[in-house]
């Protein structure tokens, strides 16, 4: 919830509907989606290792979402609807994941920092445009609360976030139960 909602356009995903961002008159917006679209040039070459998607608050580093790749998993050349499933999997649980975690305060100023680390075929002073080099991979002070993986995808996703962003043990329990059974439909969907 960083953009108002004229930012984002809806995307059936099979039975996920995902808010896309789209090109508007929203600076941050063009901002971002520039960045993101940068990310995949080093992608597309094979050089890229982690790509790391950390959000600032005026306080240091509140989340953190870690995706690496593995570009020695064979892709298989099977039906279109087995990877749609997986990946449809692979978005289930993320957003499972998600769902753990408290939302994010409004009427606070956020920062989105990207972090890209390579493997051992970049030529030695690559840097995709829009991006600078950088040292440090530490954030010590972020609890990982998941890593998401498939056998059949090439990338994973670790989250990390503070302590206090998880949501208590004694939240919301009427919610988080709508939440699973929401969670459990879209499964039998998908497994149909």
């Amino acid at each position: 919830n960083f953009f108002n909602e004229n930012s984002y356009s809806p995307l059936d995903f099979g039975p996920i509907r995902l808010r896309i961002l789209r090109k508007c008159s929203n600076e941050a917006v063009e901002n971002l989606i520039n960045y993101m679209k940068n990310c995949f040039q080093p992608l597309k070459y094979h050089y890229l290792e982690t790509l790391i998607m950390e959000i600032h608050d005026s306080f240091g580093v509140i989340e953190t979402y870690e995706l690496s790749y593995d570009y020695s998993i064979p892709l298989n050349d099977g039906p279109l609807e087995f990877f749609r499933k997986n990946d449809i999997d692979f978005m289930l649980n993320l957003f499972d994941t998600l769902e753990q975690m408290k939302s994010i305060p409004k009427n606070r100023h956020y920062n989105v920092v990207f972090k890209l680390y390579y493997n051992d075929n970049v030529p030695m002073d690559y840097e995709p445009p829009g991006f600078v080099p950088h040292i440090s991979k530490n954030n010590e002070n972020l609890n990982i609360i998941n890593n998401i993986t498939t056998s059949e995808q090439f990338f994973s996703i670790q989250i990390k976030t503070c302590e206090e962003s998880l949501k208590s043990s004694d939240y919301d329990e009427e919610n988080s139960f709508e939440s699973n059974i929401r969670s459990q439909k879209l499964r039998n969907l998908v497994d149909e």
